[in-house]
């Protein structure tokens, strides 16, 4: 709308000049142009590692968010967006939101920003240790099969292994046999390496133990149900 220009005052560049015909061609758009770039090569020069920022998320995609740092683009991966497991950015983020990310890495040769946000976020594995000991028990939830058994999620961030030894009571051939993804288990702590981060896990414990249980609870009604001994009588 054109009209909504009328009574304003810009700055604008000469673009042709016709002194016979006493015309000229201005441009607005140039003059932004300029001082858009001006900005941009001010914010390249200011943009340094480690820096927290204020961005806005601009675009989402597959593999990761790109982030509007005030005239320039940052890419925020999807594994730097959670210590979790995310599957799509929208599981995290949504476009026009404002965030605050660290700056990884600059590549001004390639205009390219590489950003972190997970780090500015508490990183649960700081207190696993003290919270997932040997022989506790926990519910998780199972996330990914492999050959060699399943990793279940104990809190966002946290996994561990159950190896395929430790399914069941039975022998198992194939994980799928046995959980999927999605799947809510009960799992025990089998042993905690925090250096590694791995935590070693049991489905196959839990079974045992509740099945002891069981046998500690029939074996103890039994004995209630147990009519009384009588003593024997007296010889006459």
């Amino acid at each position: 709308k054109p009209e909504e220009y009328v009574g304003q005052a810009f700055t604008c560049v000469v673009m042709e000049a016709d002194a016979q015909r006493k015309n000229l061609v201005l441009s607005r758009r140039a003059v932004l142009e300029r001082e858009r770039e001006q900005a941009q090569r001010l914010l390249w020069d200011s943009l340094e590692p480690g820096q927290v920022r204020d961005g806005v998320v601009r675009k989402l995609t597959e593999f990761g968010a790109f982030i509007d740092l005030g005239g320039v683009d940052g890419l925020l991966h999807v594994s730097q967006l959670a210590w979790g497991r995310v599957k799509h950015p929208s599981e995290i983020l949504r476009e026009g939101q404002t965030v605050k990310v660290r700056i990884d890495k600059v590549d001004r040769e390639n205009r390219r920003i590489s950003l972190g946000y997970r780090d500015l976020i508490s990183n649960p594995w700081e207190d696993a240790e003290k919270k997932y000991v040997p022989n506790s028990v926990w519910r998780g939830t199972v996330t990914r099969l492999m050959d060699f058994g399943a990793f279940v999620e104990l809190e966002p961030g946290v996994e561990g292994l159950v190896h395929i030894s430790e399914l069941a009571l039975k022998r198992v051939s194939r994980v799928s046999d046995v959980v999927k993804e999605g799947d809510a288990v009960d799992v025990m702590v089998l042993s905690f390496e925090p250096g590694e981060r791995r935590i070693s896990l049991s489905i196959r414990a839990v079974l045992k133990m509740k099945e002891a249980q069981v046998a500690e609870q029939e074996q103890s009604a039994q004995g209630e149900a147990a009519p009384e001994a009588t003593a024997p009588e007296p010889p006459s």
